[in-house]
């Protein structure tokens, strides 16, 4: 669950990968914290997973309503019966009411993860002195989601220097040369917004190599056409 806190904790910020960079994680979120509301009710850890095991096993391979998940709920907790009409906390709100959850689950477990992605990003930016140097080449051995975490800390700066772009590819191949789509896609939009003209063939590689990938940064699918798009614009002169 490490791996999902990191993406949850970075999910209630905004991703603008897509979609001509106009959508949120918003969707997704809010029902990773319905569930997580769900989970508040009931005793412990593994009574909830018992539950979520047996509604994959009933359900899979078909096509869920929400009523289907709320009907399954109350029938393995007969005794949470009513909970749905919680003043606050209404189903029919988290469904049909916009803005943000009336819930959110606590997180700051993954701040054990995050911490060292935002540490690691500033000491590349020359924000961290060396004094303080944080393990550089511990990122070779994070999952996924701690990666993305990093790169997005780049990717939130105008831009990052060619100088410092051509050590974070040689430092980090897991990065620099990885086949995961969703890594490359950060990869090349930082960049592209660097200037950095070494990786020119490695972007038009990732461009090329696919059609249609899973974004599982809390977004949606995301087809190769907004990708291209997305970093087409921001080529530019290239």
């Amino acid at each position: 669950r490490s791996s999902d806190l990191v993406r949850r904790r970075a999910g209630r910020e905004v991703y603008s990968s897509g979609c001509h960079g106009n959508f949120v994680c918003s969707p997704i979120s809010l029902g990773f914290c319905f569930v997580s509301y769900l989970r508040s009710l009931v005793s412990s850890d593994e009574e909830f997973d018992a539950f979520l095991a047996a509604y994959v096993e009933k359900f899979q391979y078909r096509s869920v309503l929400s009523e289907d998940l709320f009907g399954f709920f109350f029938e393995r907790f007969p005794h949470l019966k009513g909970v749905e009409s919680k003043e606050g906390f209404e189903f029919d709100r988290w469904l049909n009411v916009p803005g943000s959850p009336p819930y959110y689950p606590d997180l700051s477990a993954g701040e054990s993860l995050t911490k060292p992605a935002e540490a690691l990003a500033a000491y590349w930016l020359g924000r961290i002195p060396e004094a303080e140097k944080p393990d550089v080449g511990a990122l070779e051995k994070w999952p996924t989601y701690q990666k993305l975490h990093f790169l997005d800390q780049l990717l939130n700066e105008e831009s990052v220097p060619v100088s410092i772009l051509a050590k974070l590819a040689a430092t980090y191949p897991s990065v620099s040369g990885t086949h995961n789509a969703e890594i490359r896609l950060r990869w090349s939009q930082i960049t592209i917004k660097g200037n950095y003209m070494e990786d020119f063939s490695n972007v038009k590689a990732f461009l090329l190599s696919q059609g249609l990938y899973l974004l599982e940064s809390d977004c949606k699918f995301v087809c190769l056409q907004e990708s291209r798009s997305t970093l087409s614009r921001s080529i530019g002169p290239w």
